[in-house]
């Protein structure tokens, strides 16, 4: 059931809430979520801090290593609040742009076991599947 605090979540990840009514057993792909709004959802219990997508690390570690990188954003996936299941879920983070030698040993570092990685001048980006 869509709340007000699901209509503030889904604002805190897509800018604008979702009308889930027209989708109740959907999933939406979310990128992009910065350090900020990933901390307010902690805040808010809009998502579980001991979360994770299969071998991935938990939203907690998430939040931890961006805290120490700030350049990178979180993607992953959110369940619909008509479900069961409903639930915010990260699956790997991204950063583009500059990217530095601490900021590539970093990432191998927290992220090397992961299902995907791209790696190149301009983008350090993970995924688990």
């Amino acid at each position: 059931m869509e709340t007000i605090e699901t209509k503030e979540r889904d604002a805190l990840i897509f800018a604008d809430p979702i009308d889930w009514s027209k989708d109740r057993n959907g999933v939406k792909r979310f990128e992009g979520l910065s350090l900020d709004n990933l901390k307010a959802m902690l805040s808010k219990g809009f998502i579980d801090p001991n979360e994770n997508q299969n071998n991935s690390p938990d939203t907690e570690e998430f939040a931890e290593f961006m805290e120490n990188h700030p350049k990178f954003t979180a993607h992953g996936y959110i369940v619909s609040p008509y479900r069961n299941d409903a639930r915010v879920t990260l699956e790997g983070v991204t950063m583009l742009g500059e990217i530095d030698k601490d900021d590539i040993i970093a990432f191998y570092e927290m992220f090397r076991y992961a299902d995907e990685i791209t790696a190149n001048e301009t983008c350090l980006h993970c995924w688990y599947d």
